[in-house]
C-alpha cells in the first residue's frame, strides 16, 4: 500500500491511478480482498473459543469484514469512474505532496475489556485437567434439568 500510495504522487492522468487502484482492488492479490479475509479467519478463531465474549467479538469482526467488502464495492465505482474520467489535471495544481489531506474521524474500537475477556476465555473443547480462565465457573458435563413444569 505504501509503494502504491507513493506512486499517486507521480501520476498526472485519472487512468493511471485507476490502474493503481485496480491493483488495490484485484481479486488475487488486492489488499482490500485480503484484509477481508484476514478479518473473516481472526472472526472464526474468536467465534471457536466457543464463549459468549468470543462470539460477540467475531461477529463484531464479521461485521467489520462486511465494511471491508463495502468499501471495496465503493472503490472499484471509483476506479470505474476514474477509468473513463477525462484528464482535467491543470498544469499549474500544486504537487499532491503539497495538498493536506483531511483529518481522519475517530472510531470507538471494541473494549479491552471484552477483548480480555476473549483472550482468556475456557473453551468446552479444553482438556480436563486444565485450569479455567480467572473468574470462570467450571462447566457442568451434565444435561440440563427438563424444562418441563410440574403443577
Amino acid at each position: 500500500m505504501t509503494a502504491l500510495t507513493g506512486e499517486l504522487h507521480e501520476l498526472h492522468r485519472s487512468a493511471d491511478v485507476a490502474d493503481v487502484l485496480e491493483q488495490i482492488l484485484d481479486e488475487h492479490h488486492g489488499a482490500v480482498g485480503d484484509l477481508e479475509e484476514f478479518i473473516d479467519t481472526a472472526a472464526a478463531w474468536c467465534e471457536r473459543l466457543d464463549t459468549p465474549d468470543g462470539r460477540e467479538l467475531g461477529q463484531h469482526l464479521r461485521t467489520i469484514a462486511h465494511h471491508v467488502a463495502f468499501l471495496g464495492d465503493r472503490l472499484a465505482d471509483a476506479q470505474l469512474h476514474l477509468s473513463v474520467m477525462p484528464d482535467v489535471t491543470p498544469k499549474d495544481a500544486p504537487p499532491l505532496a503539497d495538498v493536506p489531506l483531511p483529518k481522519r474521524h475517530e472510531v470507538p474500537s471494541v473494549t479491552h475489556t471484552a477483548r480480555a475477556r476473549a483472550a482468556v476465555a475456557s473453551s468446552p473443547k479444553r482438556p480436563d485437567g486444565l485450569p479455567a480462565a480467572p473468574g470462570e465457573a467450571p462447566r457442568s458435563r451434565d444435561a440440563p434439568p427438563s424444562p418441563r413444569r410440574t403443577r
